[in-house]
């Protein structure tokens, strides 16, 4: 656990009463899909971007405090206090079965000042695992 454990915080935001509630959710992988419509190449930084950026709940959630249904915004922040072992996983099957071959530019040494606002030494890259094939059957490569 002290090795690989990652926690992500979430944050809901009522749009009527802006009532802010929290959440934690403690991984041991970060989930990135790189889901960039058409795009064929994408970075680590972007990927971060989208997994941390604020999104529109769709639907009608009814809010704690105003006991409304309303409109929630959604975010997921990383903990500041990293574990010393990240595993990144790449989603790249889709609901519908579908397989997402983007390429993604893993630098070999990377920082998560930038979306922790901690001071941590940079993280190496350490291994790859790669899937060649659909979602019905493939090979795995290390």
């Amino acid at each position: 656990d002290d090795l690989f454990t990652l926690n992500i915080q979430s944050r809901m935001i009522c749009q009527v009463c802006r009532h802010s509630e929290n959440s934690a959710e403690s991984m041991k992988f970060l989930p990135l899909r790189p889901n960039t419509q058409g795009r064929n190449r994408t970075t680590l930084d972007e990927l971060l971007n989208t997994f941390t950026k604020p999104i529109d709940i769709n639907g009608q959630l009814q809010c704690v405090r105003c006991r409304r249904p309303t409109q929630h915004i959604g975010q997921r922040i990383i903990d500041s206090h990293l574990p010393p072992i990240i595993i990144v996983h790449l989603t790249r099957f889709s609901a519908a079965r579908t397989k997402d071959d983007t390429a993604v530019e893993f630098p070999l040494m990377y920082n998560f000042n930038d979306s922790t606002q901690t001071h941590q030494s940079p993280y190496g890259l350490i291994g790859v695992i790669i899937h060649e094939g659909n979602i019905y059957g493939g090979h795995y490569t290390a």
